[in-house]
């Protein structure tokens, strides 16, 4: 699972007297000092606790290559926030029917999926696997039991190559008692991990056909509007589903996507070539959407937050900092993708959200640490 980014440190910049920072603190926190010595403010050596520091802090906006412009503060006080990364599991539901075997469908999903689980951006997400159809085709609690169980990457990886390694396609395409399996196994995976992010992704090249239609109240008859009760209901559950389409002409996918959750299926097109490089590039897309940096903004201890006065910054496992920058919104990214965040809502914020790719350099590091510090002048991206 990733590794949990964790901060428990105050600072008082140069010029804040103790006195001043301790208006902003816990009852129980020790004040005192002012000659630049740590003041210890309780906890364990695990950094759980808290202490003060003496340090300066650039009063600066940020070029996006992390270079400021300006002085540095007179003074400046800031306190930082323990925040913790959501672990992301995936349910994949590939789709290994017969029409699978045309245009080199089968052997580039089997290849994309295989450079995915064994990627290192990967690494640290919880993956099971289950192809449809099976041999019991209609039959949802054999699809439930999943042919790859749940396990964290990349030593999940391994198993779930070996699955589609043993995979010829061949049957139809009996999605509804399919999804139904795997989501009751990835809802029952999320009630049991309340932290994890969990999605299921459905890979295929069709949608809902004849096969297990009317099949004697074993699952709901394998049509689409079945297919799209199923995924709303697994969103209502916090349970949402992404749909690669390995076709064009598959529009109708993305109705089951905007059903459980998402914008639209993710087409990809079998005429171009290098398709195992366009779906493992799908898979990426979906693991950075369904895997936001995301963190809650604690409430004050005293007083209110002034949002102009946010920071966030990734101390790495070596001990060196990288600030990162406010963009406004998510379309800002593009102007800063390393080191940029924002707000859920400008107007009402409740969390931090880091740019996909500032994401990704937080997740990266072993040992690292995101702090979101408050009191110090936010530093804006210059755009």
């Amino acid at each position: 699972m990733p590794r949990l980014m964790r901060v428990g440190v105050m600072r008082v910049m140069r010029g804040m007297g103790v006195m001043g920072l301790c208006a902003l603190g816990a009852s129980t926190m020790a004040c005192g000092g002012g000659n630049g010595e740590p003041i210890d403010l309780g906890g364990d050596a695990t950094g759980d606790g808290l202490q003060i520091d003496v340090g300066g802090d650039p009063d600066a906006d940020l070029h996006t290559d992390g270079s400021r412009d300006g002085p540095e503060s007179d003074a400046c006080a800031s306190t930082s926030a323990k925040s913790e990364l959501a672990p992301l599991d995936l349910v994949l539901l590939i789709d290994k029917s017969a029409s699978m075997d045309f245009d080199k469908k089968w052997a580039s999903v089997k290849t994309g999926l295989t450079s995915f689980v064994t990627s290192s951006s990967a690494t640290g997400i919880g993956a099971g696997l289950q192809l449809m159809p099976i041999r019991a085709q209609c039959n949802v609690d054999q699809y439930a039991a999943l042919a790859s169980p749940i396990a964290p990457l990349p030593g999940a990886g391994a198993d779930i190559t070996a699955v589609l390694a043993a995979q010829k396609p061949s049957g139809g395409t009996p999605m509804v008692p399919a999804l139904d399996g795997v989501i009751r196994t990835a809802e029952d995976w999320a009630s049991k991990n309340p932290k994890h992010i969990v999605v299921v992704i459905l890979a295929t090249d069709g949608v809902p056909d004849d096969t297990c239609t009317g099949a004697g109240g074993t699952a709901p008859a394998n049509t689409l509007d079945n297919a799209v009760a199923l995924v709303t209901d697994a969103k209502s559950k916090t349970v949402r589903t992404f749909v690669i389409g390995v076709g064009t002409e598959l529009a109708a996918l993305s109705e089951i996507a905007i059903a459980g959750g998402t914008t639209s299926a993710i087409l990809l097109d079998t005429t171009k070539p290098d398709l195992d490089k366009t779906f493992l590039a799908a898979l990426d897309a979906i693991r950075k959407s369904a895997l936001p940096c995301s963190f809650d903004i604690p409430p004050p201890t005293v007083g209110t937050i002034d949002y102009d006065k946010v920071n966030v910054e990734l101390t790495s496992g070596a001990g060196s900092i990288t600030d990162f920058g406010y963009v406004g919104d998510a379309t800002g990214c593009s102007k800063a993708p390393a080191i940029g965040w924002y707000y859920d809502d400008p107007a009402s914020p409740k969390k931090v959200i880091l740019c996909a790719d500032a994401c990704d350099n937080a997740r990266a590091g072993t040992g690292a640490q995101i702090s979101v510090l408050f009191g110090c002048k936010r530093h804006d991206v210059i755009r």
